[in-house]
């Protein structure tokens, strides 16, 4: 084992996804003086979620009112839009369907659109006409308009913060996973962090910080634990261990040319509300294309991205978890949908044919695929809104499935914000 000199730093950063980089980035903007460095395990940004999602930048339309996902959407879908228009990065605003196919999907859909009223979206109600003239090619009885729902390139948005952030003097350490997390004495009266890096070669080194954000990405779980950090807000009192990331593959496929002009809005069935998934929807993107996904399959491999990626440690982790058990045998029939609808083409086409009937196998092009941490409680109950933990000198998202892209700017900006009445004024 080789070992690198220690380096000081007032602010260290876990993980290079959108989250990660868009907190150092207003980390530095806060506190232009201090020494901050960007740790990420891969050799590049933007590696996992943030680089498989669908790109669609949320308006706000199925969180509770008042919950973390409900403010930080709203904020940042203004944020996104806003720091795209300023740094040239391409994004669009075509807004949003919300598609009801049958008379039950109706009754959803009237409660959807008083959440969407109560979280002060602009929206509109369409009935099956009016759908027809905005999308021809989609079919239903009715649907919502939601428009400040739009598209980005987060990946492009990742790099962007990460550059503003090196040109303020802001480090990014690639290819350096975290190991190990101890506290260590600033002074006589602060207790920060000792951090032990390793890269890809087994090299080890180590650095020291004042302060330490997690943002952990599929890893969450494991790195909360390694700091021996306890969850905020828990009304059911449990500890540390109380909740385990599960991974769920996405699986999208790429349309093919002739569908580039399909429809002139994203597209999203009416979700299931005892479901835990949004189902699978018509995104246009960026770059031209169009897609339809994700499904919800359980993975074996929290970094999988093939149907027959399997890793023990984290299959273990699945399997011995009380709560994804108890998750798994609450919904065993949309589980047995979502695993046929991976290995069968027509079962997943046959999803979306319900409100875009002129699709067909032959247009389902090329796949892609997607790995989101979802956080399950030991009860087997869902974390439906963005979870924090925290140590004297330490927070960590626990939990940041979407719309943690679209509202990574404001999460940032919280993140700053509590860390600042941590720490008191021991960095100015």
């Amino acid at each position: 084992m080789s070992t690198e000199s220690e380096d000081v730093f007032d602010f260290a950063i876990i993980g290079g996804g959108i989250l990660g980089v868009s907190t150092a980035w207003q980390f530095k903007k806060r506190y232009p003086k201090s020494r901050i460095t960007l740790i990420e395990k891969e050799p590049s940004l933007a590696c996992h979620q943030t680089g498989h999602n669908s790109g669609v930048i949320h308006a706000g339309v199925y969180y509770q009112p008042g919950s973390f996902k409900s403010r930080f959407c709203l904020e940042g879908n203004r944020a996104t839009r806003n720091f795209c228009q300023t740094q040239h990065l391409p994004f669009r605003v075509p807004g949003k369907l919300v598609v009801a196919t049958d008379d039950a999907e109706v009754l959803r859909l009237n409660h959807l659109f008083q959440n969407c009223q109560r979280n002060g979206l602009e929206v509109e109600r369409l009935g099956a006409r009016e759908l027809s003239a905005l999308e021809p090619n989609i079919q239903g009885v009715g649907a919502i308009r939601v428009f400040d729902s739009g598209i980005a390139d987060f990946v492009a948005i990742t790099g962007r913060l990460a550059e503003l952030l090196q040109a303020m003097g802001g480090q990014i350490r690639l290819g350096q996973r975290v190991v190990e997390v101890s506290d260590c004495l600033f002074g006589e009266h602060w207790v920060g962090k000792h951090l032990v890096l390793c890269d890809g070669k087994k090299r080890f080194s180590r650095i020291q910080a004042k302060f330490v954000v997690v943002c952990g990405g599929l890893a969450a779980d494991r790195l909360v634990k390694m700091d021996g950090a306890k969850l905020d807000n828990l009304n059911d009192g449990v500890g540390v261990t109380s909740f385990r990331v599960v991974p769920f593959r996405g699986e999208y496929f790429i349309l093919s040319d002739r569908c580039c002009e399909l429809v002139n809005h994203l597209i999203y069935p009416v979700p299931n509300p005892k479901l835990p998934f949004l189902g699978v929807h018509i995104t246009p993107h960026v770059d031209g294309s169009v897609s339809i996904g994700p499904n919800a399959v359980v993975g074996w491999k929290r970094e999988g991205y093939g149907r027959f990626n399997v890793s023990l440690r984290d299959a273990w982790s699945l399997l011995s978890f009380p709560g994804a058990w108890r998750l798994l045998s609450a919904y065993p029939r949309p589980a047995l949908d979502e695993w046929m609808s991976s290995w069968f083409k027509d079962v997943f086409l046959r999803r979306v044919r319900r409100y875009c009937p002129s699709l067909t196998l032959s247009d389902l092009a090329r796949p892609h695929v997607g790995v989101r941490a979802q956080a399950v409680f030991s009860n087997g109950r869902i974390v439906n809104d963005f979870l924090f933990a925290r140590t004297a000198s330490s927070l960590h998202v626990c939990n940041a499935p979407s719309p943690a892209a679209t509202a990574a700017i404001p999460i940032g900006q919280y993140l700053v914000e509590e860390a600042e009445k941590m720490l008191r004024g021991v960095i100015v």
